[in-house]
């Protein structure tokens, strides 16, 4: 359930790592395992305000360390928050590292006496004791085995866990039911090639169709959809369907899901292809309380336009905007930095490095 992730963040962005920011390992024990996990902390982090938490949670056989470097770090530099990357445990039977995710094939659940449930909230008990942490703003992503991961916490710790953003991973057999107690806004990326956890054929779970199903009931949502697409720049062989329920949810739990056709178990960034996860995972998580939902109305025409290379490195493009429209740029703070009434679909701008919406 896992692919190789890519080595370019890596690459491109060691030296700003150093400048700007803390990585920390370190453990805890937890029902006698030693559990480490990886902590990227922005440098604007001082301690005098609370800072989201964004639970990063791995696939299947593999690391803390590889999967730390999935882009979530380079957001939190410009979104302020705190990312964590917990690493699972070794399954004695096949070697692997998994979480008892729920995730099941022909009645085998890898490391079924690990409760890492449990695990995912003394480990935010942990960093909260250590850190000025948001409990309102806690939230949970992961590929593939971590997407499975990341519903169960959503079934089963939604006390804690604001809003998810599953990649790769639906709910898995083994999960009897899912009983949130509330509405849970959630976002889904998944890729309609995917040859290890299939999006019509799922064999570790439910298929995507039956987990949007699942959680727009459990929302409170009309089952009716906008649908926009991406545009399709880059040549990757993908295009990027962006489905929003968000029609009468209860207290704005929206349900949204990028369905990405063409793709296989994949990790999608930019500059490579149209969308790049980690930004889209944290402009979706970022708009959510665990106590107070608002509501929110999506403008399909962003799904137009597009932005790049975002993280900018100090030039950012933007393309497909319509005739006559107002555009807006802010910072991933929210602060407006940029405002024209533009008569042209494309504009460049010379800005600081980070992440940007409009």
């Amino acid at each position: 359930m896992m692919k190789k992730l890519w080595i370019i963040w890596v690459l491109a962005f060691t030296v700003f790592f150093a400048k700007s920011q803390t990585t920390i390992t370190s453990s805890i024990s937890h029902q006698g395992n030693n559990r480490s996990y990886i902590m990227h902390i922005p440098a604007s982090y001082d301690g005098n305000t609370a800072f989201p938490l964004v639970i990063n949670l791995h696939g299947l056989g593999d690391t803390k360390e590889n999967f730390s470097n999935n882009g979530l770090h380079l957001v939190a530099d410009t979104g302020n928050f705190i990312v964590v990357t917990p690493q699972a445990m070794t399954d004695p039977t096949y070697n692997l590292t998994a979480w008892n995710s729920g995730a099941s094939y022909m009645g085998i659940v890898l490391n079924q006496n690990i409760d890492d449930v449990d695990f995912i909230s003394t480990l935010i008990d942990s960093i909260s004791a250590q850190y000025n942490i948001d409990s309102d703003r806690i939230y949970a992503t992961g590929f593939s085995m971590g997407g499975f991961m990341s519903n169960r916490l959503a079934c089963e710790l939604s006390n804690r866990i604001a809003a998810i953003a599953p990649v790769a991973g639906t709910i898995g057999a083994s999960l009897t039911s899912c009983n949130p107690g509330r509405p849970v806004p959630v976002g889904h990326f998944h890729g309609t090639a995917d040859q290890t956890v299939g999006y019509y054929n799922n064999a570790y779970g439910i298929n995507v169709d039956s987990l949007i199903n699942f959680w727009v009931a459990n929302n409170g949502c009309q089952n009716i959809f906008t649908q926009t697409q991406f545009p399709d720049i880059k040549n990757d062989g993908y295009t990027v369907d962006h489905f929003v329920y968000d029609s009468q949810c209860t207290n704005g739990a929206v349900v949204e899901l990028f369905r990405v056709n063409n793709a296989d178990h994949v990790w999608i960034y930019y500059p490579v292809n149209d969308i790049d996860y980690a930004s889209e995972i944290w402009r979706f998580l970022s708009r959510f309380k665990k106590s107070t939902f608002t509501t929110y109305t999506y403008n399909h025409e962003l799904d137009k336009v597009n932005i790049y290379p975002n993280p900018s490195n100090g030039e950012l493009f933007i393309t497909g905007i319509s005739s006559s429209a107002t555009v807006e740029c802010y910072d991933i703070s929210g602060r407006k930095i940029f405002t024209q009434n533009s008569q042209s679909s494309n504009i460049t701008l010379k800005l600081n490095k980070g992440i940007y919406f409009v």
